[in-house]
């Protein structure tokens, strides 16, 4: 599962949220064994917000996921996989403005 780019920077505080803990479980539900999502944006302040929103799910014997990334200690980075594939909204980068990007990848448990 991709969420490419999913939230303005002026609604992360909104209530009306993409990207919260209740999505992440339903996330989990419909994953298949061992299925991974992945989160790509500009915003470095959504990166932590999802980790925030995630933090009951990555943690403790209880935990849904883990991130995917090794050696990567805030579960996030700008290094873009190549064979992550293209979407509308990365050939919009490679044609525009190229702000820094973030990657984010969690595998079920």
């Amino acid at each position: 599962m991709f969420v490419n780019f999913p939230e303005p920077p002026v609604w992360q505080q909104s209530s009306f949220r993409l990207l919260t803990t209740g999505l992440f479980e339903d996330i989990h539900k419909v994953l298949q064994a061992k299925g991974q999502f992945t989160v790509l944006t500009d915003n470095e302040p959504l990166c932590h917000s999802v980790l925030s929103e995630m933090a009951p799910l990555l943690e403790g014997d209880a935990a849904k996921f883990k991130s995917a990334l090794k050696n990567c200690d805030d579960n996030f980075t700008t290094r873009i996989p190549d064979a992550y594939g293209t979407s509308y909204f990365d050939r919009l980068w490679t044609n525009g403005d190229r702000k820094k990007r973030y990657f984010m990848q969690f595998h079920k448990l």
